[in-house]
């Protein structure tokens, strides 16, 4: 079944090897470096960095707003989360997503580089995605093909519960042998008025013995995998060039 995303959030979590400690000292050093990155193109105003304190490192958190207010960067002793939402999922605009995760990223090794630490290293990197689509077959299809599934799996489509309408809920979470990489689909009715199925994607690679790898490579192979887990299942990408 044929669909295309007509809302799509992104949220991005990244978790530094160690927590830096230095963050509370180092605020002007670590703003700048976002500023700098990020201002020429999506016009960042000094009112939309917040320094938010309590009393502990854990309450510490710098927060960068963008794209006015659909999108956040924050920023914490221990790594970065990047929110983006009502995203476009053509093809530019999608590499135009993995070029502005990447430079979060590359702002915040090059804002915590010091003296005593001379690369800020990433355990793990987690991109979630939220979406919500359309399939071209109408939504009495793409519910009966959500039923469908749930019928041969659990088989209730025979039985004392005959009667009753039935909903399901499809959720797969696939994990390699090292504990490295986590990938998964979760496929429900839209609960909104936008869309027909909503679905809940994440894509997880942590650190054991080597560096994960740049952002623009793991967000080029999350899409890539999602997008195949989704074909297996019965779901076919509709990619769209505008």
């Amino acid at each position: 079944m044929r669909f295309k995303i007509v809302r799509l959030n992104l949220l991005v979590g990244i978790q530094l090897l160690e927590p830096y400690l230095l963050l509370p000292k180092r605020l002007p050093e670590v703003f700048d470096a976002f500023y700098k990155a990020l201002s020429p193109r999506h016009r960042i105003s000094l009112t939309d960095m917040q320094s938010i304190g309590g009393n502990s490192f854990g309450d510490l958190k710098l927060t960068i707003n963008v794209f006015n207010g659909n999108g956040r960067i924050d920023i914490t002793p221990t790594g970065l989360i990047t929110d983006l939402r009502d995203l476009v999922s053509t093809d530019e605009d999608l590499k135009a997503i993995r070029d502005y995760l990447a430079s979060c990223e590359l702002s915040l090794v090059a804002a915590l580089r010091t003296d005593e630490m001379a690369l800020a290293e990433i355990l793990q990197r987690d991109i979630r995605a939220n979406a919500w689509i359309e399939c071209e077959e109408g939504k009495e299809a793409a519910e009966a093909w959500l039923v469908e599934r749930g019928n041969l799996a659990l088989k209730l489509a025979k039985g004392a519960f005959t009667d009753l309408k039935r909903e399901y809920t499809l959720q797969v979470h696939l994990i390699d042998d090292k504990g490295t990489r986590r990938l998964g689909v979760g496929i429900q009715r839209s609960q909104l008025d936008i869309g027909h199925l909503f679905l809940a994607c994440e894509h997880q690679l942590h650190r054991k013995d080597d560096t994960l790898g740049p952002m623009d490579a793991h967000f080029d192979r999350a899409y890539t995998e999602l997008e195949d887990l989704l074909r297996q299942l019965g779901l076919e990408p509709a990619r769209t060039d505008a």
